[in-house]
């Protein structure tokens, strides 16, 4: 039996949508909703259905919006992501579903300082903790909506994980589910109280893998690195407390006692993606290529098809001239926000070649509308425009520039060397 059915057994499929409807269940509405074949209903039903639907999906829309702005806050951008993933699922309303298109761009073409420190190598996450990783949502203590008690946020919460996760945390008791919603939220200290009064009986690998996971976060290294591993000798099959030890030590500098870890765990053939992945991080940032490149590879083939990894697997296949390698590696990427169309590293990779300007022009007209005076956008328009050989237009998008108070070092470098190409 899966764990939603465990969570609401077998009823009357309508009935219980209204009822959970009634209630403010919307998880559960909204997932009964997708359920139902509409077919058999009638006219009247599939109007009532249409509306269960557009409340239900704005409501839990605006609820992961609200979660992984907050995980954006907190550093925590892969799980972020998974919010605004189901942000993108469940929007209804236009507003709703630009916005969250929006979040997820941003997210994905590096918008945030904290997530090009992401992507860039182990010591910020660890290459891409994904959905097998740590729990995909967060609650965040101050902004905790009050139509929704406990029991409902932990239900949104375990709709982010697979099944087999979410089953897991589905299993605990109150005290170990109240300590872990409040280590989403932005009292951590408060949350490690609560953590104490798990009683002695309930703390298993998982209790010590989430208090440990706080720890790190309260700067109590000593403490969460011996919560978690003892999380990880205990329960070798844990994902969620090998993570969390190898984002601690990352995160300490301890890069040494992190690669010794990995290849411990490849030895005992667990995780093999998720360490072929950060493997290869580490490697790129020692500027050793061809061994990145390869464990990169492995981490895909093993399914590890995250967004640090397809990057550097591109970035060091453009560098080798391996250029429809670098492309086939890119198009992996989602596509931009959740309205398709090319994702905008893509688009800047056919503008680096020449190749397939308009659909580069089309793709950066689109950030851009997602992302309303974003530099980065304009000047890539502008930079089409001159390839294109339209020098009055590209003027235009330069002048828009030149004045531009946000511009960091590198944008304003380029925006000054297309500037350049103009006048001459």
């Amino acid at each position: 039996m899966g764990i939603f059915e465990k969570m609401f057994g077998k009823r009357d499929p309508l009935a219980q949508l209204r009822r959970d409807f009634s209630q403010q269940n919307w998880a559960a509405a909204f997932n009964a909703v997708c359920l139902l074949d509409r077919g058999q209903l009638s006219p009247e039903e599939q109007a009532e259905i249409a509306d269960i639907e557009l409340q239900a999906g704005d409501r839990l829309a605006e609820l992961n919006l609200f979660e992984g702005e907050g995980e954006v806050r907190n550093g925590r951008l892969v799980r972020a992501r998974e919010h605004f993933q189901l942000a993108c699922q469940q929007a209804r309303s236009p507003e709703l579903q630009q916005r969250a298109e929006a979040s997820m761009v941003q997210l994905d073409q590096g918008g945030s300082p904290r997530l090009e420190k992401e992507s860039g190598g182990v010591t910020a996450r660890c290459a891409d903790c994904g959905p097998d990783g740590s729990p995909g949502g967060a609650f965040t203590a101050g902004g905790q909506d009050d139509d929704l008690d406990d029991e409902s946020r932990f239900e949104v919460l375990l709709a982010t994980l697979p099944e087999s996760q979410a089953e897991r945390y589905f299993e605990t008791g109150p005290a170990f589910r109240r300590a872990w919603l409040a280590s989403q939220g932005d009292d951590p200290q408060h949350a490690l109280a609560l953590f104490e009064a798990v009683p002695e009986s309930e703390r298993d690998p998982l209790f010590y893998s989430e208090r440990g996971n706080l720890k790190g976060r309260c700067g109590e290294f000593e403490d969460a690195r011996a919560d978690l591993s003892r999380a990880l000798h205990d329960e070798p099959e844990l994902f969620v407390a090998l993570s969390g030890l190898i984002e601690l030590l990352a995160s300490g500098g301890h890069l040494e006692t992190v690669e010794q870890l990995l290849r411990e765990t490849l030895a005992e053939e667990r995780f093999q993606g998720y360490c072929w992945a950060n493997l290869a991080q580490l490697h790129a940032q020692r500027g050793e290529d061809d061994q990145a490149l390869d464990l990169a590879l492995r981490a895909l083939a093993a399914g590890r098809a995250e967004q640090g990894t397809v990057l550097l697997c591109a970035r060091i296949l453009e560098d080798k001239e391996r250029f429809a390698e670098a492309e086939a590696m890119l198009a992996k990427l989602p596509t931009g926000g959740c309205g398709g169309g090319a994702h905008p590293l893509l688009a800047e990779f056919w503008l680096r070649r020449g190749q397939h300007l308009d659909k580069s022009l089309e793709t950066f007209k689109a950030a851009l509308r997602q992302e309303p005076g974003n530099p980065r956008w304009v000047l890539r328009i502008a930079q089409v425009y001159l390839a294109r050989g339209w020098h009055n237009e590209a003027a235009a998008q330069i002048d828009r520039l030149l004045g531009h108070e946000d511009l960091g070092d590198e944008l304003r470098q380029e925006v000054k060397a297309t500037a350049d190409q103009l006048r001459t």
